[in-house]
């Protein structure tokens, strides 16, 4: 199989029929396929044919299926299998069924600070087991957050998509899948050493990520706005942030929930909490304190396609 847009109903690698696509981006599409002969239904991920036959492309994508695979966590996506179908490459994960983080502020407006609270102790679970085995997911978002309807207990996050992931080694710190000098991320989330030195193997600009996407989930607004994207990472990288209750005085926002966000926003990654498993210390102690005023995790609203 080598035509990438005439995929509905075609089998790719033998034994994924595929049904419809979900999306598409710059480098290819995500499809809803069925794994034979066992009839479960997976998300299928598949480069474009004239990107997959570019080395540097195929080498990502196998990092990125090779990352995953070794990352069995509840809070990040499931692969189970990947391979080249003539032209094509692609990804065999989990189906997930829910809406991304993005879609869910943009349903709500903004997300009750004590709602937040799990959702971001997911992410930094997920993040936590990355960064054990080094890597570093580097282009962090609300898109690439599913958040799934867990059995009836209310959702839980999902990180997907580490395809421009770096695995931190070493003996290998200044090499890169990327050019030299090219910047790799989503500017609106991009930490100010990544936009300002290129620093790409520090966990911490992950932590910068996740709490510009807590600002959004508190604020319903983005942390910077601008008319480009280059002016917007400026800002990143010079401006100091505004504060969530200032903005949304309104909403509540604890002391203690807008200086963790605060601190996870600082300029320089020493600043910020040491790692993924100091952030969730940080945001179990809050919940601690809340106690019966915290929303139990069945009690958070389900995204409707749940």
């Amino acid at each position: 199989m080598t035509d990438f847009d005439q995929l509905e109903g075609s089998v790719v690698g033998g034994r994924y029929r595929v049904s419809r696509k979900l999306g598409e981006g710059g480098m290819g599409a995500v499809y809803v396929a069925v794994q034979q002969p066992l009839g479960r239904e997976i998300a299928l991920k598949v480069i474009k044919g004239d990107l997959a036959k570019d080395p540097s492309v195929a080498e990502r994508f196998t990092r990125e299926a090779t990352t995953l695979s070794q990352l069995s966590h509840p809070n990040v996506v499931t692969i189970f299998d990947f391979g080249v179908d003539g032209s094509l490459l692609f990804l065999a994960m989990e189906l997930l069924k829910g809406e991304t983080l993005r879609q869910r502020v943009r349903r709500l407006g903004s997300i009750a600070p004590l709602q937040t609270l799990p959702i971001v102790r997911d992410i930094a679970s997920g993040l936590s087991v990355a960064h054990e085995a080094k890597v570093v997911h580097r282009d962090l978002k609300p898109d690439n957050v599913m958040l799934v309807n867990a059995l009836g207990r209310g959702d839980i996050a999902k990180i997907l998509d580490f395809g421009v992931a770096k695995i931190v080694d070493g003996n290998k710190a200044g090499q890169t899948l990327t050019q030299t000098g090219m910047l790799v991320g989503t500017p609106g989330y991009m930490a100010p050493e990544l936009a300002l030195h290129g620093i790409t193997n520090e966990p911490r600009s992950d932590l910068y990520a996740l709490g510009v996407m807590w600002f959004e989930m508190l604020v319903g607004r983005a942390l910077f706005e601008a008319q480009t994207p280059v002016m917007r990472w400026r800002k990143h990288a010079t401006e100091a942030p505004p504060r969530p209750s200032e903005l949304v005085p309104s909403v509540g926002i604890s002391g203690e929930v807008e200086e963790l966000v605060l601190q996870l926003l600082e300029k320089d990654p020493e600043r910020r909490p040491s790692s993924a498993q100091a952030l969730i210390a940080h945001i179990d102690a809050i919940l601690s304190v809340a106690g019966g005023n915290a929303l139990p995790r069945s009690m958070i609203p389900p995204s409707s396609s749940s």
